[in-house]
């Protein structure tokens, strides 16, 4: 069964209207790899959602029609790309600026013990706490490439603020 973690992040972007085609850029091209529409999610111009990692089918079509599977992993570390994960992207226009909602969810198909294999080659475990800090600093990584790339596009003097969730 698949323990899913979810990180939240807000950002207050200035209207601009091409928005939408610089969130897409950004997603398709990111450095963590690329995101892809979920066909399984109704997306519009105010809510889109997004997967990318590696998903497979459900067993005869019962329950959810895609599951999460293993990542791949290279130098004993997971290829970020192929952690199976969902992206919810809500935008909230205002008369200045967008309320831009950011949530990750990031699915582990071992539960709460996290496996990962030793410099030695030996599988150990690695705690669910830290397999969460871990995945945090992945994502906040990616937010602030996002926040960083929205400066450059937009000719912004600093890149967009944080707001606390």
């Amino acid at each position: 069964m698949a323990s899913t973690c979810e990180f939240t992040h807000t950002l207050i972007v200035p209207k601009v209207d091409t928005f939408h085609e610089v969130l897409a850029a950004f997603l398709q091209t990111s450095d963590q790899g690329g995101w892809s529409v979920d066909p399984e999610q109704e997306s519009n111009q105010f809510k889109c959602n997004f997967i990318r990692g590696n998903w497979g089918t459900s067993f005869f079509g019962l329950g959810a029609k895609r599951v999460p599977q293993e990542p791949t992993l290279r130098d004993d570390k997971v290829i970020v790309r192929t952690q199976p994960m969902r992206l919810e992207i809500v935008i909230r226009p205002y008369q200045s600026s967008l309320r831009v909602r950011i949530m990750y969810s990031v699915f582990s198909t071992e539960g709460d013990e996290v496996l990962r294999i030793s410099d030695t080659g030996d599988k150990r475990t690695k705690s669910w706490d830290q397999w969460i800090a871990d995945w945090s600093r992945v994502v906040t990584s990616e937010v602030n490439d996002f926040r960083n790339y929205l400066q450059e596009c937009f000719g912004l003097s600093e890149p967009p603020k944080l707001e606390s969730d």
